[in-house]
């Protein structure tokens, strides 16, 4: 079984816990290693405009800044060791992360599945599942 390593648990301070929760199971399942990416987390309004003047990001309504709640709502990974052109290896986690949202009762959104443009480490929180019931 895999555990995120220091510098991913660090850059998912801040992160909504449900995408925590989804993160963590899915590298539970024990397929592959994953890795949070530098900025991947939560970000301050500086380093997103930092990020869309560099050409990183495209816009400044990005999730990954602390919405309502208090919280980021995205999550940037890649699976480790990252290799930008196994596309393969990208999708292969996306489904992870899909199975393991829906075992949470999370309703996810993922840059892989974007029509316009592919983010393939990108995930959104967008919510709970209706019959989801939290505990607490």
């Amino acid at each position: 079984m895999y555990h995120f390593g220091e510098k991913s648990r660090q850059r998912r301070i801040g992160v909504h816990p449900a995408l925590v929760a989804v993160s963590d199971r899915a590298l539970s399942y024990g397929v592959m290693d994953m890795t949070v990416l530098h900025l991947g987390g939560a970000r301050t309004l500086d380093q997103q405009k930092d990020l869309v003047q560099k050409g990183a990001s495209k816009t400044m309504k990005s999730r990954h800044l602390i919405q309502s709640d208090g919280y980021g709502h995205a999550l940037d990974l890649a699976p480790y060791p990252v290799d930008w052109n196994d596309i393969d290896r990208f999708m292969m986690m996306g489904s992870l992360m899909f199975r393991a949202a829906a075992q949470e009762g999370v309703i996810l959104t993922w840059g892989g599945h974007w029509p316009s443009f592919k983010d393939y480490p990108h995930f959104q929180f967008e919510g709970y599942h209706k019959d989801f019931r939290e505990e607490g």
